[in-house]
């Protein structure tokens, strides 16, 4: 896929990785300084296919500084997932917004061509993807004028993800065929196992 210039792409990153232990953006892609985060591999690979690449939170002052992706702050303290993708909304300046988040270890390259498609020839709001019945809302793309809808939905007191996006106009995405292109990364024993999985396929 050529870059979208209709396409904005927002890194969900305001997670407080407490599981994790540390900060789940910063992991490498392999042992050593030398390898690449988790966030500036999404940066590269997202500035590929979007005419814009933006970091939506920041868990600690200064932790994406220098990355060279613009940081847009969560419209609401404390409030999910969901007021990172209010701010990415917010924020954009195109048409439509695909959205991933920080801890997955693949870019959803792929994926940016496919639901952008799949939005436009059905005329949705927002596409998200299912992996063989399991939902992951947070792969997805949506329209930018959607950001009053989720607003109000904010101000109300809602908070879960599904429960705003199947209230929209919205479609599923199957991505069953590759069970790990919506893959992330949760605790350290996922992360260990990824690294040696990863190392095998080599």
């Amino acid at each position: 896929m050529a870059v979208a210039p209709d396409l904005t792409a927002a890194i969900l990153a305001g997670g407080k990785s407490t599981r994790m232990g540390q900060h789940k953006a910063l992991l490498r892609h392999g042992y050593g300084p030398d390898q690449p985060s988790f966030i500036e591999n999404l940066i590269d690979g997202l500035a590929g296919v979007a005419s814009r690449v933006l970091i939506v939170g920041e868990p600690q002052p200064g932790l994406y500084a220098g990355l060279g992706a613009p940081l847009v702050r969560d419209s609401l303290q404390n409030a999910g997932p969901l007021s990172g993708i209010l701010a990415a909304l917010e924020s954009a300046t195109s048409e439509f917004v695909l959205i991933c988040p920080c801890d997955t270890p693949y870019v959803p390259v792929d994926l940016a061509a496919g639901l952008l498609g799949q939005l436009k020839m059905r005329k949705n709001d927002l596409v998200f993807c299912q992996e063989n019945g399991r939902d992951h809302p947070l792969f997805a793309v949506l329209r930018i004028h959607l950001a009053d809808s989720l607003r109000h939905f904010l101000d109300g007191g809602g908070r879960k993800v599904l429960d705003w996006m199947e209230a929209q106009n919205h479609s599923r995405y199957d991505v069953s065929s590759n069970d790990f292109i919506c893959r992330n990364i949760n605790t350290l024993d996922d992360y260990h196992q990824w690294l040696k999985r990863k190392e095998n396929a080599s």
